[in-house]
């Protein structure tokens, strides 16, 4: 059959099937949204294709098929993945077949849907559609076309990067002048921001907790943040001395005081999960923080239920946000969202 009931996931190295429709019947993988790189919905399936060209007349056809993808106004974005980027890591250069397939495909379409074709990765419009053409062999593959409709519930899971797979150019930190970041760790904030569409600006209040070496507080600092960073440890000396820097030395969970909303709260603190939820029920709400970006640091890869409560929490807290194992970091899974009602610089306790 080339219509199929499941969707597919992408995880870091391996494809997995799961069933949209949980009452099911049968055994299925439960699998956890936090371990996804991407989601394909409504996924069709195709095989015995030739050529190329054979593939691109083929989803041509399947495309101008759906109504108000083909005949409508609205953009959309169209994913390429091959087995390179789909089930490795790799981001290295963009695979020749992957552009001879979207440049194949694009000639075939109506020059009326094709110039609806938005090429960027920024977070998604409310009415964009988009495509996704897994090639997983010779002639073979899959097509996802999620509406606006389908794709907004499954935000978290369906990423405006392909693959899921954030740029590494987009985690390497711009050095201007002086030393750069202290840690490696700067780049698990800049894929966090690039996941969320927000990133730290000028004039911003951050206040970073378990800051030392001094990684992200460098970031904020050098984007003309005013940074309050807490840790027992120290700072490293070229962030220690900024004129923007406030620094406490004190063990986070012990740190009290009265703020104004933060712009961001951000925490890579090393704590017990339990912990660390701790420090998100005192920190991760709208009277406290417009956004925040939090790591929860694992042992084991067997505890990850640790993250129940944390997923109730900010539920109940209003927050929009995403529950992820960043590509750039370890055994560890990344919270970050924000507050809509949040007002930085408005009072609070």
């Amino acid at each position: 059959s080339t219509q199929s009931t499941w969707e597919l996931g992408i995880l870091r190295k391996a494809l997995v099937h799961f069933h949209s429709d949980e009452n099911r019947k049968g055994p299925s993988p439960r699998v956890t949204s936090a371990f996804l790189r991407e989601a394909l919905t409504k996924v069709t399936i195709f095989s015995g294709m030739r050529t190329m060209d054979d593939l691109a007349a083929h989803a041509a056809a399947r495309l101008t098929t759906i109504e108000g993808l083909a005949d409508g106004e609205a953009g959309w974005r169209l994913h390429m993945l091959t087995p390179s980027n789909a089930i490795s890591s790799a981001r290295a250069a963009t695979p020749h077949s992957r552009l001879s397939l979207q440049r194949l495909l694009l000639q075939k379409l109506p020059k009326s849907m094709s110039s609806r074709l938005h090429r960027g990765m920024e977070p998604f419009h409310s009415s964009e559609w988009l495509v996704q053409i897994l090639h997983t062999a010779p002639g073979k593959g899959l097509i996802s076309v999620a509406s606006p409709g389908q794709r907004a519930p499954l935000s978290r899971v369906v990423s405006p990067f392909p693959c899921g797979l954030v740029p590494s150019a987009c985690l390497v930190p711009v050095v201007d002048k002086g030393p750069g970041p202290p840690s490696q760790a700067v780049a698990k904030l800049l894929e966090a921001e690039a996941r969320l569409g927000r990133r730290i600006r000028t004039d911003d209040i951050v206040l970073d907790l378990g800051a030392a070496p001094g990684g992200w507080t460098w970031l904020a600092l050098s984007r003309g943040a005013h940074v309050v960073a807490v840790d027992v440890a120290g700072l490293a000396p070229s962030v220690a001395s900024h004129p923007h820097l406030t620094f406490f030395r004190e063990d986070v969970l012990d740190f009290r005081t009265r703020f104004a909303v933060v712009d961001w709260l951000l925490c890579d603190a090393v704590l017990f999960p339990h912990k660390t939820l701790e420090v998100m029920r005192r920190w991760v709400k709208p009277t406290r923080c417009a956004n925040f970006v939090v790591n929860f640091k694992f042992i084991s890869e067997t505890d990850y239920s640790a993250m129940d409560p944390v997923k109730v929490f900010l539920n109940e807290s209003g927050a929009t946000f995403t529950v992820r194992r960043l590509d750039s970091a370890g055994n560890e899974v990344s919270v970050f969202g924000s507050f809509a009602e949040a007002d930085p610089g408005g009072g609070g306790t």
